[in-house]
């Protein structure tokens, strides 16, 4: 089990340098009263799939992109920033091979608070990465 967490933390570090390059804050763990937009790393869905070969682990990745502008135009763009940060560019995750990376899903949405209109994407992205040995 052991190295379930530590793909999904190598992962993870590899998902915030590349989405750290745009011009949007991101988070891990959203601070108090932060003001939008901004990228918070969000799920994971993992599993564990080795070859007799090699030790293989899967993993479905949700980022979020919030928003307050009028209109969804800023959220699309934050979409398609993360996409091809995640997606369109080889990721580098230490200790393992990237062997998939591919867009699973998108979901524009708009969410009603206090003050308005959030506009909300979803992206999951899956990756499926092999232990270097």
């Amino acid at each position: 089990m052991i190295i379930l967490a530590i793909a999904s933390i190598e992962l993870q570090k590899a998902v915030f340098a590349n989405l750290s390059r745009l011009s949007y804050p991101v988070y891990d763990a959203l601070p108090k009263n932060q003001p939008m937009p901004y990228i918070l790393i969000g799920e994971e869905n993992l599993l564990r799939n080795d070859t007799k070969s090699s030790v293989m682990t899967e993993h479905v990745l949700t980022i979020h992109a919030f928003s307050k502008a009028n209109g969804t135009k800023q959220v699309k763009e934050m979409t398609a920033y993360i996409i091809n940060s995640l997606v369109d560019t080889d990721l580098i995750v230490s200790g393992f091979d990237t062997v998939v990376q591919k867009l699973q899903n998108v979901v524009n949405m708009k969410e009603l608070d206090d003050l308005g209109v959030i506009q909300h994407a979803v992206i999951q992205i899956k990756y499926t990465l092999t232990e270097v040995k």
